[in-house]
């Protein structure tokens, strides 16, 4: 057996960075978490805040992408918690926030509290899910901007019932015309 004496320098040593990201995105499908046929939210703040492991304080803001990911790359290890601070736009309400890794944190609402990250992970998949507020209209118009075509997505959260009765009818058209 060997026994090695003397000083040794570990100020060489590199410890791998780490990093944790996740996605906004309209629960379209109630499912509770992101999956395909949800819709991703680009444009919404998710905030980063905590300390590293010297104590050191950090705050970092991400904005989603078109994919609706966010990520804060080249963490120390520490107690993180994201959260989301703004919604792209208005009519979202809270939905289902799934913790992913390296799911060691509390989850709130728009919230994940005291991840402790280590030196060397990458933590996916904290995603935040929204819903459309519910909306009952009659007789909405849709304004187009500049006299251009407008073009108008509605999302359906459940089974559609597109049958008229009486006569009625359902038209979803956008003219441009201001």
């Amino acid at each position: 057996s060997m026994i090695a004496e003397g000083s040794f320098n570990f100020a060489n040593q590199t410890v791998p960075p780490s990093s944790l990201s996740g996605h906004v995105y309209c629960d379209a499908l109630n499912a509770g978490f992101f999956a395909p046929g949800d819709m991703p939210l680009a444009g919404a703040v998710v905030t980063l805040t905590g300390s590293d492991q010297t104590g050191k304080p950090v705050g970092l803001v991400s904005v989603t992408d078109a994919t609706g990911t966010y990520s804060f790359p080249n963490l120390s290890a520490g107690t993180y918690t994201i959260s989301l601070f703004q919604t792209p736009g208005l009519g979202y309400l809270p939905a289902t926030d799934t913790q992913g890794t390296p799911g060691n944190g509390v989850t709130q609402v728009n919230r994940f509290l005291n991840i402790m990250l280590a030196p060397g992970v990458n933590g996916q998949n904290n995603d935040f899910g929204l819903k459309g507020q519910a909306v009952n209209a009659t007789g909405v118009s849709l304004l187009g901007i500049h006299q251009q075509p407008s073009q108008v997505v509605v999302q359906f959260n459940g089974p559609l019932n597109a049958q008229a009765a009486n006569n009625d009818q359902v038209v979803i058209a956008g003219t441009g015309a201001a």
